[in-house]
């Protein structure tokens, strides 16, 4: 009988017992290196190195400044950007699941100035609206809310018209989070959390474009409540891809905002985005 200790080369104990006696010579070190098994073995161990080596590197993926200067130059470019001064939108917006549809105006203006206009026909006009400094909202009863807080960080961010070019700006603290497939596209998620809000930006790997938006807040009951944006059907304005449909979903409402048209460059008075003094066109 032959004991295991003796056993051929295919038991398995030829690689375990690889260098463990003292009388191998050089015939037999070499013998067992040019054997089929530990051929395969350094061929499997080459793949895995490889395998690994591939995977680390999908993983590390582009940089923060890499998706953000495709961002722009999916856009359009930052010298055709740079070219705007303003944009005025007209379009239409849709409360989902209630039956309302109403019609919406935007205005901004460059460097951070913002107004928009909700008429709902048998509800009334909202209007939120950001000075440079001071933001404000305003019901269809025509009471005034002064935005204070994390929500006045927020409009001042979505007011900054040359966003795109300001991402790191305005967003500090930005890092690659994943990559993942979001509606059959590949997508780099970038994310950050300024204090309480944590926001985080889908960007399409192959055309550049942000296609989702998320912005996430504590709740006082120890919860989190989030808001999706999702822009889509973008089209040249003045060569710079502006979204003409923009969905929102969260907590509070579903609505989508369909734009008919933008008209870039139009003198502003400055005077249209500052706080109404009193109720304009109270309900």
């Amino acid at each position: 009988m032959t004991s295991r200790s003796s056993a051929s080369s295919g038991t398995g104990d030829e690689f375990s017992h690889w260098g463990a006696t003292e009388d191998n010579t050089s015939a037999a070190a070499e013998s067992r290196c040019s054997s089929p098994r530990w051929s395969r073995l350094r061929l499997a161990a080459s793949v895995l190195l490889l395998a690994s080596a591939s995977a680390a590197a999908q993983t590390a993926g582009p940089s923060v400044d890499d998706i953000l200067n495709h961002y722009i130059r999916a856009l359009g470019g930052k010298a055709a950007i740079q070219k705007l001064t303003s944009r005025v939108g007209k379009g239409t917006i849709t409360i989902t699941g209630a039956g309302i549809e109403g019609t919406l105006q935007a205005w901004m203006m460059y460097p951070n100035k913002l107004l928009a206009v909700i008429e709902l026909p048998g509800i009334g006009t909202l209007r939120q609206g950001f000075d440079g400094t001071l933001g404000w909202a305003q019901d269809p009863q025509g009471e005034l809310r002064v935005v204070t807080g994390a929500e006045l960080a927020d409009l001042r961010r979505s007011a900054t018209f040359d966003r795109a070019l300001r991402m790191k700006d305005i967003y500090p603290g930005l890092t690659l989070k994943d990559r993942e497939t979001l509606g059959g596209k590949d997508v780099w998620v970038l994310e950050t959390t300024l204090d309480p809000w944590t926001y985080r930006m889908y960007f399409d790997v192959n055309s550049g474009l942000i296609v989702r938006f998320e912005m996430e807040q504590p709740l006082d009951s120890g919860g989190k409540s989030t808001v999706v944006l999702v822009p889509d059907d973008y089209r040249p304005v003045a060569g710079v891809l502006v979204p003409f449909t923009l969905s929102e979903s969260g907590p509070a409402a579903n609505w989508v905002e369909k734009f008919t048209e933008f008209t870039p460059n139009v003198p502003i008075d400055d005077a249209l985005f500052a706080r109404p003094q009193r109720a304009t066109n109270p309900q």
